[in-house]
């Protein structure tokens, strides 16, 4: 999933669960949970040949998909009313198996991160791996922002 959809998420769980424990366990397991839906992302195999270097190739497009991630942070801090702070942290939460799996990258012998990457984040990525159109992928990710909106309103 693109990184602009899971903070959206992210946001929409910080304006909906009062409770902040809860609210960050949630956007940590949504993260998962969308990775389970088929979408497209960023090819990796930049960062696994080349580490760091491997980042620069994909730094526009990962930082517009930041830049749009953080104008729906703001849309949903505006709709809802709920705290920035509380929104941006808990958002950032749903980052969080994205960044382990890039820090993967940057530590490969690290114990932890490889635990995240092979029990948790690759085996959610398994229907990714099935023959699903491009477009398919797309439209799924268009009614995971969709269902979000849905359940801000």
């Amino acid at each position: 999933m693109v990184l602009f959809i899971h903070i959206f998420i992210g946001a929409v769980i910080a304006a909906k669960i009062t409770y902040l424990p809860l609210a960050l366990i949630l956007a940590l397991l949504s993260h998962y949970i969308l990775d389970l839906i088929p979408h497209t992302e960023y090819p990796i195999k930049h960062i696994k040949e080349m580490g760091l270097k491997g980042v620069r190739s994909d730094i526009l497009s990962i930082m517009l998909d930041l830049l749009l991630g953080l104008i729906l942070i703001l849309t949903v801090h505006f709709l809802v009313n709920v705290d920035y702070i509380r929104v941006f942290f808990v958002s950032f939460f749903a980052l969080l198996p994205d960044c382990f799996t890039f820090m993967k990258y940057i530590f490969p012998k690290n114990r932890l991160l490889k635990g995240n990457f092979w029990l948790l984040h690759y085996k959610s990525h398994f229907l990714n791996r099935k023959k699903i159109p491009f477009w398919g992928k797309i439209i799924f990710q268009i009614l995971v922002l969709l269902v979000g909106f849905a359940v801000l309103c």
